[in-house]
């Protein structure tokens, strides 16, 4: 397999869109809102993208095989790489939302919502970091990516089911609670339009491709971006946020087909940078909420609250949040993640088993995904 140099750009244009949208939305509590950073409201698709993103990797990595995967070796690999570095950041903050009534919801010093928010089990309110709410389908996906390793044709049609009540649910249904909201939701469409995304690029082929196929993938590319566009400045139109989720999936396909490509893919690997914070998505994702909502506070209450325009507060924030999490990837999770694996899954065979959702990469430039 090589490596998916596009698409490891694109998770870190995906985090940075996150971030983008987590800023205009801190910004407008204190009132320091601009026009500007409106602009970038429909970030939140970033995420949208993150789960089509996950469907597609785990077909990719654990699908697209000439042998059988390792049960064992898959979910080890799907806990070395979401739960050390989530409770890292979680514990840290712990004391702050324990030793501080004012900061954060009565939730946050409940035992029983501690244990269940650090183990990304399901419940009724955002786990104690807001982000990873995000988290939490991403395990639920993993345990429905079980079945269809364990049997690919009951997973098959256990994924038709989950599909056609799923959408029947979001179409029909007026039931916002808990929770069948969580196991019936739309989010869920995404994961599975990733492994279907998954599947077309296989049966596409490999690098090798006709003059036609090249150009169909180049314009399914452009078009997928184009459209992701659009959506977004519709979005940003509406007073609700999230009407386009299923259209946002689909442009995200769009993306991964045309990511897959050779000239694409050759194009990104020189872009080096992009590549990076592409691997550092991941920390980027989970630190910045609290790194921009304590600069904000710092900004309001300072002398440079006024004199420094609005705009270039907005861009210093979202630089801040991409900076401190690629320092917490640097110093943190590249090092206990190559620690675990070398640990814990020395001769697993599955070259980027660690590939998956936000900041899955791999160790290396040179290593697959």
């Amino acid at each position: 397999m090589k490596t998916l140099y596009a698409i490891q750009a694109y998770r870190g244009y995906a985090a940075v869109f996150v971030l983008l949208h987590h800023t205009n939305f801190i910004m407008g509590k204190y009132s320091m809102d601009t026009p500007l950073s409106r602009f970038f409201r429909f970030g939140h698709a970033g995420v949208e993208f993150f789960f089509v993103l996950s469907g597609f990797i785990l077909y990719h990595t654990y699908c697209n095989r000439d042998k059988s995967c390792d049960i064992r070796s898959f979910l080890t690999s799907r806990f070395i790489r979401i739960y050390p570095l989530y409770w890292a950041v979680t514990l840290a903050f712990l004391p702050v939302w324990l030793l501080r009534p004012s900061f954060g919801e009565p939730y946050h010093r409940e035992i029983s919502s501690i244990i269940t928010s650090l183990l990304l089990i399901p419940q009724e309110h955002s786990p104690h970091l807001i982000a990873a709410w995000s988290l939490t389908h991403e395990v639920f996906f993993y345990l429905f990516f079980l079945l269809i390793i364990m049997h690919r044709k009951a997973g098959i049609v256990v994924s038709g089911l989950v599909f056609t009540i799923t959408v029947i649910f979001n179409i029909f249904s007026s039931n916002h609670d808990f929770p069948a909201v969580f196991y019936l939701s739309k989010y869920n469409i995404l994961f599975l339009l990733g492994i279907f995304t998954g599947l077309i690029i296989k049966n596409i082929g490999a690098d090798k491709k006709t003059e036609f196929q090249n150009i169909l993938m180049y314009s399914i590319f452009f078009a997928g971006n184009a459209l992701f566009l659009m959506i977004g400045l519709l979005d940003n139109s509406l007073p609700v946020e999230g009407r386009f989720t299923w259209l946002f999936g689909a442009a995200s396909a769009m993306l991964i087909i045309g990511s897959c490509s050779h000239g694409i893919n050759s194009f990104f690997e020189k872009r080096k940078i992009s590549f990076f914070i592409g691997t550092a998505s991941y920390s980027i994702y989970l630190i910045h909420i609290f790194v921009i909502e304590f600069l904000c506070k710092r900004i309001q209450s300072s002398k440079l609250y006024g004199p420094i325009p609005n705009n270039i507060i907005f861009w210093l924030l979202a630089l801040s949040g991409i900076i401190s999490g690629c320092f917490l990837y640097v110093m943190f999770e590249k090092r206990i993640f190559a620690w675990m694996k070398n640990k814990y899954m020395p001769s697993s065979g599955i070259k980027g088993g660690n590939a998956s959702f936000i900041g899955f990469q791999p160790n290396n430039p040179g290593e697959t995904i």
